[in-house]
């Protein structure tokens, strides 16, 4: 069954008096006659409210600051355990730089490969330079090694709508108190491996 519109386009346009009833309809149930209303949607907003994205309006006041980094394959972690270096994507080296100047930053590794957490480490600085193909960071690991993503599955992320710390996107910020707690659990599992 189809949904059925009035033929009247809705417009939206943000000024003093704008209300929700200037949206078009939700693009979820947009019917194929209105595909230019897509992109009448301020490109700050989500299609269906009027919330502007966190990652890009929010200060943080979290100290320490936990970086979820979502690593594709395994043996670039194990390059950086031994190294002690890390490549930050674009987006979330502009977002450790900004973080710099007096509070702690974690990283805590998360490999899609495997579906797992592989350890969390300490930022310590950013290395820039000739000797570097690309800026480097140097890290300092705290715990370095695997944890099942279910032992977090209760760990929700409030900074990324209340889901598992570990469905955020590289780069992503884990609130502060959740960042404790993932250090708490890997404190646990790795207590009996020393």
């Amino acid at each position: 069954m189809r949904f059925q519109y009035k033929s009247v386009a809705p417009t939206a346009t943000l000024n003093s008096h704008f209300t929700f009833s200037d949206l078009p309809p939700p693009i979820s149930v947009l019917p194929e006659k209105y595909p230019s209303q897509i992109s009448s949607y301020p490109l700050s907003l989500s299609p269906n409210a009027l919330v502007p994205s966190m990652e890009k309006k929010m200060e943080y006041p979290d100290d320490p600051i936990f970086v979820l980094i979502k690593a594709r394959e395994k043996k670039n972690i194990d390059i950086a355990q031994k190294t002690y270096k890390w490549v930050f994507s674009p987006q979330t080296e502009k977002k450790v730089i900004g973080f710099q100047g007096g509070k702690k930053i974690y990283l805590v590794f998360f490999v899609k490969e495997i579906q797992m957490f592989m350890g969390i480490a300490q930022y310590k600085s950013m290395n820039f330079g000739k000797k570097y193909f690309k800026p480097t960071a140097t890290i300092s690991w705290i715990f370095n090694s695997t944890l099942n993503k279910n032992n977090t599955r209760h760990l929700l992320n409030p900074y990324n709508s209340g889901k598992p710390i570990y469905e955020g996107c590289d780069g992503q910020i884990i609130k502060t108190d959740i960042g404790e707690e993932l250090l708490r659990i890997y404190s646990e599992s790795t207590r009996g491996k020393l």
